[in-house]
């Protein structure tokens, strides 16, 4: 009888460690799911961003990239070339 509680003393020790490690689990499982959310979020407005960097930089330098390019400044400015481009009074 004595072996018996014993082994029913550990046996019930064990599983509320399980428990707790189980709820452990679910807890860091749902933080990953709340992190990968907010970085889809940020890897949206970073993307956003800089898609409206890229346009405005276009805007401001048209004067500069319609000699260097025989195609048109929307096309550039979507194909994302416009960093090889540099106003004459900038290049050295």
């Amino acid at each position: 009888m004595v072996c018996l509680s014993v082994f029913l003393s550990v046996f019930i020790r064990l599983e509320e460690k399980a428990q707790l490690k189980e709820e452990a689990l679910s807890k860091s499982e749902l933080m990953l799911q709340a992190d990968a959310l907010r970085f889809d979020a940020f890897l949206k407005e970073n993307d956003k961003k800089a898609h409206d960097a890229l346009k405005r930089y276009c805007q401001q330098h048209a004067h500069c990239m319609e000699p260097y390019y025989h195609h048109s400044l929307q096309h550039v400015c979507l194909n994302n070339t416009v960093s090889t481009c540099e106003c004459p009074r900038w290049q050295g």
